[in-house]
């Protein structure tokens, strides 16, 4: 959520109104490539493009024999492929999608080969790159 805190109302409020958290997606991504076992006997290996994921959903993966590997937004379409995972996540995360140009464009490039999910966000940014737009609900 934008905020911005002061300490008197300034006469002049466009700096208020154009004030905006921006960079939230790589903020909460992971920085390093991380691999979870399934629990149990693997049945699939999914990718899980991290825009800021919660622990869970690699747990709740991970509990139905998935093999995760959880790879930073700012991975190449051509590293994804590179695993040849039987699916890819697009996980759940902060901020506007609509800013996060250069995941859309890596994103445009899988669409042919994988089989996507997305959550939160990771479903905006399915939309935003195959040309949809998206609408913030009130």
């Amino acid at each position: 959520m934008n905020a911005l805190i002061c300490d008197n109302v300034p006469n002049d409020l466009s700096a208020v109104h154009a004030y905006a958290v921006t960079g939230m997606v790589h903020m909460a991504s992971s920085k390093k490539v991380q691999t979870f076992p399934a629990w149990g006997a693997e049945r699939y290996h999914v990718a899980l493009l991290d825009y800021g994921a919660k622990r869970h959903i690699v747990e709740c993966l991970t509990a139905r024999g998935c093999r995760v590997t959880i790879l930073p937004n700012s991975t190449p379409a051509e590293d994804v492929i590179s695993l040849n995972p039987d699916g890819l996540v697009l996980s759940n995360g902060p901020g506007d999608p609509r800013e996060s140009y250069s995941e859309i464009k890596q994103l445009q490039k899988l669409f042919v080969r994988r089989r996507i999910f997305g959550i939160c966000i990771g479903h905006q940014l399915v939309s935003l790159s195959l040309g949809g737009d998206i609408v913030r609900l009130k």
